[in-house]
């Protein structure tokens, strides 16, 4: 077994997909005992890879799955190297 981030990083995403599988399963629908769900959140496994994927690179905010972003666009590493451009109008940039 490889222990390279990328391999724990392609486990870790196959797992999630096994889970929303067997957490978010198909029901059978009872009329006699479930209530109609009208309204709610609507997800599918690769939402949840998406979540997982971009926290394990900690992305709270925009993430390597925005348009436009990517791991090596703004949070990436520029970001980390604190290259990160100044907002207009912003009276911290002088």
């Amino acid at each position: 077994m490889s222990s390279t981030p990328e391999a724990i990083r392609t486990q870790i995403l196959a797992l999630v997909k096994e889970y929303h599988t067997v957490k978010f399963a198909p029901k059978t629908f009872d009329p006699d005992k479930d209530l109609v769900h009208y309204a709610g959140r609507v997800f599918d496994a690769e939402e949840i890879v998406n979540l997982v994927d971009a926290s394990l690179d900690f992305y709270l905010t925009a993430n390597a799955h925005e348009p436009g972003q990517g791991r090596s666009g703004p949070g990436g590493a520029a970001a980390r190297q604190g290259e990160l451009p100044c907002p207009a109008g912003s009276p911290v940039c002088g």
